[in-house]
């Protein structure tokens, strides 16, 4: 009888049974568009690749900011899957060894736990110095161009597997990049 009297208030107080008729509205949304978006500063410019996503949302220290899917998120959505690219550009010349341990830092709090590997590579946009940094769980590429101007960083971190997957489209993003004549 309790359980009889319990959902007769609960239809009750949804007003179901009565004269008013429900409204039911159906939204067609259509597929988002994934294009590739040129962006720059006013020192350099870059293209990101098609299934990154610009994020509006940036830091005082970042020119760009974009989410990177996985290659499993066909519906490109920011989740835990989701890694980040950034590029910042600073005035100023570049210490790898205080950057270095920032970065290490970043991903675990004892940077003996984090895995450097560092090489070097000239491409049609100058000479840039290429820092992969993993942990077993997180990772982060980045990218560092020294020029007369200062020093631009591009940067893509997030789960391993995400990073790693993508590592082919961030050295194309690195490519991209041409100085603003």
């Amino acid at each position: 009888m309790k359980f009889k009297y319990t959902l007769f208030l609960l239809l009750a107080s949804c007003n179901l049974g009565s004269d008013q008729e429900a409204e039911v509205r159906h939204y067609q949304v259509p597929e988002m568009e994934t294009i590739a978006r040129e962006t720059g500063n006013q020192d350099f410019t870059w293209q990101a690749p098609k299934r990154w996503r610009f994020d509006p949302n940036l830091t005082p220290l970042q020119d760009a900011l974009f989410y990177v899917p996985a290659e499993s998120d066909k519906f490109i959505e920011n989740d835990y899957t989701t890694a980040y690219a950034s590029v910042s550009f600073l005035q100023m010349p570049f210490d790898l060894n205080s950057n270095l341990k920032r970065w290490q830092n970043q991903l675990a709090e004892d940077e003996s736990q984090v895995s450097t590997h560092l090489s070097n590579l000239n491409l049609q946009s100058g000479d840039w110095r290429f820092v992969k940094l993993t942990t077993g769980t997180e990772a982060s590429l980045i990218a560092v161009h020294e020029s007369g101007l200062g020093t631009l960083f591009l940067k893509l971190t997030g789960p391993q597997t995400t990073v790693l997957a993508q590592a082919e489209s961030f050295v194309q993003f690195v490519e991209s990049v041409r100085l603003v004549q």
